[in-house]
């Protein structure tokens, strides 16, 4: 079984279900901390703290309802897997952010030369695969 990192936290919302899993895992000897942010505004620190990562992850969730699960559905791990790291890279390194003053969290230079999306999208996977370690 991989090893658990050390100090694994997770940011949720008010749902129970995530103490009874954390009670759960930590029977199995898996620990891990929970920080709750709780309602639509910062009423207390680890709301203040933590509520951009729940904003991002509701984002996903979003995404998820209204561009696919409900049109096709996933047919396997492998498919939502896949949807949720094509889903990042757009989020973080393609879509302009109106917070941001419409631009991108993650700002490559080797995608400023090209203002076409498709071809920014071809440019990105070139650049991930360029980080693959090479097989001996």
């Amino acid at each position: 079984m991989p090893q658990v990192p050390e100090k694994l936290n997770f940011v949720v919302d008010a749902n129970p279900i995530y103490q009874v899993a954390q009670i759960y895992f930590a029977q199995q000897g898996i620990k891990f901390g929970i920080h709750q942010v709780v309602g639509l505004e910062n009423k207390d620190e680890i709301s203040r703290e933590y509520r951009f990562l729940k904003q991002t992850i509701e984002r996903l969730n979003r995404a998820y309802k209204e561009n696919y699960r409900s049109s096709t559905g996933f047919g396997s791990a492998t498919g939502s897997a896949s949807y949720t790291a094509l889903y990042s890279a757009a989020y973080n390194f393609l879509r302009p952010h109106e917070a941001l003053h419409y631009r991108v969290p993650v700002e490559l230079p080797q995608l400023k030369p090209f203002k076409r999306m498709p071809d920014k999208w071809l440019a990105l996977i070139e650049l991930a695969q360029s980080q693959l370690p090479t097989a001996a």
